[in-house]
């Protein structure tokens, strides 16, 4: 008897938690943010604050958006090229 009413307590509370986690949208799993790195108009300017503001995070990202040659710190560097350069990032770096 007490089996049977241990299940009834934990359906109500599994049903209570759903309830309270779809009314007040409640996220159990944090949505990715994509910060954008560009000339003009974007969440940054250079490549070394959007490393900075992300700090290791697993929910946060850093796109770049153009073409050119970006840095990390002045110390890393690496070109982005236009699609008809097929896409393609070059590295460069003194310390890598």
């Amino acid at each position: 008897m007490a089996a049977g009413k241990f299940l009834l307590v934990a359906i109500v509370l599994a049903v209570l938690t759903v309830a309270v986690i779809r009314f007040t949208g409640l996220v159990l799993v944090p949505q990715a943010v994509t910060y954008t790195v560009c000339s003009a108009g974007c969440d940054f300017t250079n490549l070394t604050s959007c490393l900075l503001a992300i700090n290791g995070s697993d929910w946060y990202n850093c796109k770049i958006n153009e073409s050119g040659l970006w840095s990390i710190n002045d110390s890393y560097y690496f070109e982005i090229r236009p699609p008809d350069n097929n896409g393609t990032i070059r590295i460069d770096a003194d310390n890598v």
